[in-house]
Order: structure tokens, then sequence, then C-alpha cells
């Protein structure tokens, strides 16, 4: 990975579970190829997900709250989605999108954003719950 790319991270925490050491590994292992220069945590609770509160005040990072409307369950794939295209036209800075989420439907939003001329981060997803360090590779 080019060590001059400038990386928007976008991690669906509800719906994937990263344990405290395997986030810092990836903020780690991502700042090692480029810059992280936006990033947000969807689903993110504050009681629920304590662990990552001190990263995200350290480094000023946005949330995107778990959200129920009517016993029906908010679709953050949605905002993620929305987000990361908007980002496309609003920060065409960002050369490279690092997407967390835990099931295959965001694979239209992977290309789109390679159609778009960026590159994306696929995390290795057996490592999500069980491991310390969160392996990445490029598509």
């Amino acid at each position: 990975m080019a060590r001059n790319r400038r990386i928007a991270l976008l991690i669906d925490v509800d719906n994937v579970k990263l344990s405290k050491e395997s986030v810092e590994e990836l903020f780690d292992q991502l700042n090692n190829g480029g810059e992280v220069v936006y990033c947000k945590f969807y689903g993110y609770n504050d009681r629920k997900h304590l662990y990552l509160s001190e990263v995200i005040s350290k480094y000023g990072y946005e949330t995107a709250p778990f959200m129920r409307f009517k016993k029906r369950y908010s679709q953050m794939d949605n905002r993620l989605i929305i987000d990361a295209v908007k980002m496309i036209y609003i920060k065409p800075e960002i050369d490279t999108y690092c997407i967390v989420a835990g099931d295959g439907d965001l694979i239209p939003l992977l290309v789109e954003l390679k159609s778009s001329g960026k590159s994306v981060v696929d995390i290795n997803s057996e490592y999500q719950a069980y491991s310390k360090t969160v392996a990445y590779a490029e598509i």
C-alpha cells in the first residue's frame, strides 16, 4: 500500500465484533500505509462500546449512534453507503476506503468506489472476533 494514501475508515461496530486491540492494530496498520483522515463508527453506543470511547475522543472521530424506529432496527449499512458515496464528491482527496462491516450487502458500494478510481481495503473477517491483529489486503 502506498505510504501517502488518504484513508477513510468506516466501521459498523454494531454489526462487527472487534476488540479494542484489533481496532488499535487496524489504525496502526492503516496509518503505516497512509493517513486515516476520516473515521466514523456506525451503530456506536457509549455504554455498549465503552472500549472505543477513548479512541474516538482522542482522535475526534465521528459516530453515528444506533437508531430504532417503530420496533424496526435502523439500517446502518444504508447510512454507511450514503456517507461513502457522498465523500467521493465532497472529499475527493480521500483515495482509499477501508470499510469494516459484517456482511456482503456492501459489495455494490465497493464496486462503486473502485469504479470511481478509489482503492478499497478489505478486512479479513476471520480476525474480527478472535485476533489481536487485523489483517487487511487491498482488493
